[in-house]
Formats: C-alpha cells, sequence, structure tokens
C-alpha cells in the first residue's frame, strides 16, 4: 500500500514537470484563481446594494451611535490624564445672541470624579446689549448606592430666559444674521432643588421645588447683519414664581424609538408667590425605521388651570411648534401641537451631481406641522409644511445639525406666504 501510494505521488509530480509545472506553481495558481474568483463574487454582490450602505456618510451616520462614541473617546481621555474629570463648554445656559441681551460671551466648566461621584457646573458670561454679568450653577450629589440611582441637585442663576412653547435651541446664528430672535424671554433670578431617581436607561423620576424672581426683559440691542430686530419680547407679569415640580421620562429613542416626557407643576397658594396656577405638559417623540427610511413624529400637549400669568399660558406658533407662524401665533388655556419629518436617507444632490451642492453632503428633510389653542383668542387649526436642506455639523452634547427651512403657512390668517428659517437643529438622542 505504502509502494502503491508514494508511486502515485512521484507519479504526479512527474507529469506537472512534463506540463512545466510545480507542485507549488500548482497550489499559487490555484489560490490565484479562488481569490479572483472571490472578488468576482463580490462585485457582483455589492450591484446590488445600495454603494451609500457601504460608506459613512457624515451627513446621515445614525446620531445615537455617533454620540455614544464621542462620550465614550472623551471618558477614556478624562480619566487617563487626570484624578478628576472636566469639562470645558460654551456656557449654553448663557450664550445666545437675542434681541434682549445683546451679544453674551460666556464659558462654562464642569468638574466631575465619575458617574456616581458628585459634580458641578459654573457658567458666567457677559451681556454687551444690557451689560451685565450673567451666571448660572449646578450642584449634584448622589445619596444611594449605584442600584438605586438616587441624587440630589441644587441650581441658581440669574439670566434671561426663554418661556412659551418655541425654545429653539442654539438659534443664535438666525438671530445674529437674520435679524430676529425667534424666543420671547424674561429675566430670572432664583434657583431650585430637586430629587432625581434614574433606573435603567429608559425611565427618570425627579420632584423638586423652584423659587425665582420673574421681570420682563426690554430690549437692549438692534444689531444684525441683515435688517433690523423685529420687536418679538412682549411684557410679561412681573413677580415671584413659586412653585413644586414633577418631571417624569420613560422610554429612549436609542433603544425603544419611542419616548414620553411629562412634566406637571403646582404654583402658589401654601407654597407662596405672586402666582397660583398648575400647569401640565406632555412631550411624546416617536422614531422609526422601514428599511432605511426614517421617519420622527412629536406631539406636545399641555393644559393650564387657576390664574396662570400669561407667560405660564399655553401657546403655538413659532420654529418648535408650527414654522411659517410667528411664535405666540395663537394662546390659551390648553393646547396641542404635532410635527412629522421624514429624514431623506439619500445624498439627492450627490446623485444628481447638482454643481457645488453634491459635495456638500446636504440632506433633505420634508416636514408638516399642526397646532391648536382651547379657550383662548382662537379654537382653528394652523399648519404648515415645508423643506428643510441641513447638514451635520458635529457632536456639541448631542448630534447638531444646520437647517435651512422652506416654510409654506397654511390658512387665511397667516402673516406671509413664505417663510425661510435659518437655525441650529440637534438630533432626537
Amino acid at each position: 500500500m505504502r509502494f502503491c501510494t508514494s508511486m502515485l505521488a512521484w507519479s504526479a509530480a512527474i507529469i506537472g514537470l512534463a506540463g512545466g509545472i510545480t507542485p507549488v506553481a500548482a497550489q499559487d495558481a490555484a489560490a490565484d484563481s479562488a481569490e479572483t474568483l472571490h472578488e468576482r463574487l463580490k462585485r457582483e454582490g455589492e450591484r446590488r446594494f445600495d454603494p451609500e450602505l457601504l460608506e459613512s456618510n457624515r451627513a446621515f451616520q445614525d446620531s445615537a451611535l455617533a454620540n455614544l462614541d464621542s462620550l465614550g473617546i472623551a471618558a477614556q481621555k478624562k480619566k487617563a490624564r487626570f484624578p478628576l474629570g472636566y469639562d470645558f463648554n460654551f456656557g449654553e445656559r448663557l450664550w445666545n445672541y437675542n434681541r434682549v441681551e445683546g451679544l453674551v460671551a460666556a464659558a462654562g466648566f464642569g468638574l466631575t470624579r465619575g458617574s456616581h461621584e458628585p459634580w458641578a457646573t459654573f457658567q458666567g458670561g457677559y451681556a454687551f446689549g444690557s451689560e451685565k454679568f450673567r451666571h448660572f450653577e449646578t450642584l449634584e450629589i448622589p445619596i444611594a448606592p449605584e442600584d438605586w440611582g438616587l441624587s440630589v441637585a441644587a441650581q441658581f442663576g440669574e439670566r434671561a430666559v426663554p418661556y412659551g412653547s418655541n425654545r429653539p435651541r442654539w438659534n443664535s446664528l438666525r438671530a445674529f444674521v437674520g435679524g430676529e430672535d425667534a424666543q420671547d424671554y424674561l429675566g430670572s433670578l432664583g434657583g431650585a432643588a430637586y430629587l432625581h431617581w434614574r433606573k435603567w436607561r429608559s425611565l427618570r423620576l425627579s420632584a423638586g421645588y423652584e423659587a425665582a424672581e420673574e421681570s420682563s426683559a426690554p430690549a437692549t440691542t438692534e444689531f444684525a447683519l441683515l435688517g433690523d430686530m423685529a420687536p418679538v419680547n412682549i411684557p410679561v407679569e412681573d413677580g415671584t414664581d413659586r412653585a413644586l415640580v414633577a418631571r417624569l421620562r420613560l422610554g429612549s429613542l436609542a433603544r425603544y424609538m419611542a419616548r414620553l416626557d411629562a412634566e406637571h407643576r403646582v404654583a402658589g397658594g401654601d407654597i407662596g408667590g405672586s402666582f397660583t396656577y398648575n400647569r401640565t405638559d406632555l412631550d411624546l417623540t416617536l422614531r422609526r425605521y422601514f428599511w432605511r427610511q426614517e421617519l420622527v413624529l412629536q406631539s406636545h400637549y399641555v393644559h393650564t388651570g387657576g390664574d396662570a400669568p400669561v407667560q405660564r399660558l399655553a401657546d403655538v406658533g413659532g420654529l418648535s411648534t408650527v414654522r411659517g407662524w410667528k411664535q405666540r401665533a395663537l394662546v390659551g388655556e390648553s393646547s396641542l401641537a404635532g410635527r412629522l419629518e421624514y429624514l431623506v436617507p439619500y445624498d439627492v444632490f450627490e446623485r444628481a451631481r447638482v454643481p457645488i451642492l453634491w459635495r456638500l453632503q446636504l440632506q433633505l428633510v420634508p416636514w408638516a406641522d399642526a397646532a391648536r389653542t382651547w379657550d383662548g383668542v382662537s379654537d382653528v387649526w394652523i399648519t404648515s409644511a415645508g423643506m428643510g436642506i441641513q447638514h451635520f455639523l458635529g457632536e456639541f452634547g448631542t448630534p447638531t445639525s444646520l437647517r435651512f427651512d422652506v416654510a409654506f403657512p397654511m390658512g387665511p390668517d397667516r402673516s406671509r406666504d413664505v417663510r425661510l428659517e435659518l437655525h441650529f437643529v440637534r438630533g432626537v438622542f
């Protein structure tokens, strides 16, 4: 048997030499043939898929993964070099160019030792319009083991704060360039104390006490690159607002793709203060994927009772509720607003090879808004529809994009036929 096997091996070698191919060369040729076949099959497979699925486009990347990755890298750097974690920021609780404060030069500093250790933030800034120094401080201290997730927090500050339903974040660019600030502001001096309970990522509860002196914040600047500042800031009811506040967050847009935020506020009575009222806010956000198509549905409901001051009434209109309509277009005791956005998952300009635009990584976002109030000056629905064009800028706490919206308000009482909005938007995470 061994003899026969040896003879077969020698015969194969002799045949290979006769054909000019060595055993090693035969193996290399077979490998080359297999590699070529693999590459060909790979090319055939790629033809069946959208090339954008195989590439990372900054304009269409998953915001949740980007956010988590950024936080992870930042945390590793802090722990590796310093026993105390730190964070510098732009003073987002103060920094805002608006017709009330003028240009606010602000900076913030945060200090922490870990995710379950005390942490504090300090923010300060100078408002050139009002020529006043503004500040805001926060301190949070865990009071229970990690499994319980209990902590206490305290806040204090003096600043101009937005009120009402229209609260677009980082709207400073639009105000600086366009000469209009789509927010209403009041002056606030006071603080708050809370008890927080965080269980898992999908459940957060907090209860606390808030007290602040509230007053009208008059315009102190008229500067803008294009046009003048529009008179958007209406007077508020001056006084002391003291309230018990309870908040709930249920769900997560990163894990369950659904989130409910609820807040109930009771002011006055035995608590004291100048106002006696109650207010309930409910926010529901749904995020759904159909293959690669992404839809975001948002709804906001408000109900007020008692003798609520004008700054606590329910209102709709503006960038946060119905785009194309002015802020606080309708005011009443209750309100309901809804918004639907479709985030186009393809770079339309790149595919169509539109000159200049095809290299900018711009995302199209068609949308529709609707809202109404009850027990107010009007009980009709106001609606609008339009198209947004946005570019992903990066991680600034949450994923942030620069958005240009073309809004078409609908209805007989609209102030204009088309409205152009340039502003910042943040991801739903």
